[in-house]
């Protein structure tokens, strides 16, 4: 409980066997490394998450997310400043009842 951090290696570290609950506080799932797709399929099991960071990458990085990754009425904040040169490509048109 509290504030948590979860970090994952882009693209094969967080998979769709994997479990996190982020429950109350500002949790956060944190992408590192040079890894170019995270599915969404990835965040199947992914929920009570309030930010998603990128971190120590500079490629290209696509993330998709699924409808239950942010509790209703919750604000998903999504942090990239270090992506430095890469593109993030953000699809979050799956989620209906949370605040990009």
């Amino acid at each position: 409980m509290g504030n948590d951090t979860f970090i994952f290696v882009a693209g094969t570290g967080l998979t769709s066997a994997d479990t996190v609950n982020g429950g109350a506080g500002i949790d956060t799932v944190a992408l590192t490394g040079n890894t170019a797709a995270v599915a969404a399929t990835n965040f199947n099991n992914v929920s009570n998450i309030k930010a998603i960071t990128v971190e120590n990458t500079t490629t290209n990085i696509a993330i998709t997310t699924v409808n239950a990754l942010v509790a209703a009425g919750a604000t998903l904040t999504l942090q990239a400043t270090s992506l430095t040169t890469g593109i993030l490509t953000f699809n979050g048109a799956a989620e209906n009842k949370w605040n990009l």
